[in-house]
C-alpha cells in the first residue's frame, strides 16, 4: 500500500490538520483493509468514522471527509479489535 502526497494534503484539509507524517501513519494503520479491498478491485474504503479512502489499485489517491469540518487533534481512528486490520 502507498499513500499519495495528494491524499495526505486532502486528509489534512478534510479530516485533521496534523503533520503530514501523522496523516500518512493514520491512513497506513488501515493497510490490511486497503490491501484486501484493492485485491477485490474496490475503489473506496469507508472507515468507521465515515472518512473514505479513495483507491487507485493499492494506492490511496485521495481522501473524502465525513462531512464534519477538520479540526486540530482529530484523527482517523485505528481499526478496532476484531475488525479487519485490528487485533484479534
Amino acid at each position: 500500500m502507498h499513500v499519495s502526497d495528494h491524499a495526505i494534503r486532502r486528509y489534512r484539509e478534510r479530516v485533521s490538520p496534523i503533520d503530514a507524517e501523522e496523516a500518512r501513519a493514520a491512513m497506513m494503520a488501515h493497510e490490511p483493509a486497503v490491501t484486501i479491498a484493492a485485491r477485490f478491485g474496490c475503489d473506496t474504503v469507508k472507515l468507521g468514522n465515515g472518512v473514505r479512502l479513495k483507491l487507485r489499485g493499492d494506492v490511496v489517491a485521495t481522501v473524502l471527509g465525513n462531512g464534519k469540518a477538520a479540526r486540530a487533534g482529530a484523527t482517523v481512528s485505528p481499526p478496532r479489535q476484531g475488525e479487519e486490520g485490528g487485533q484479534p
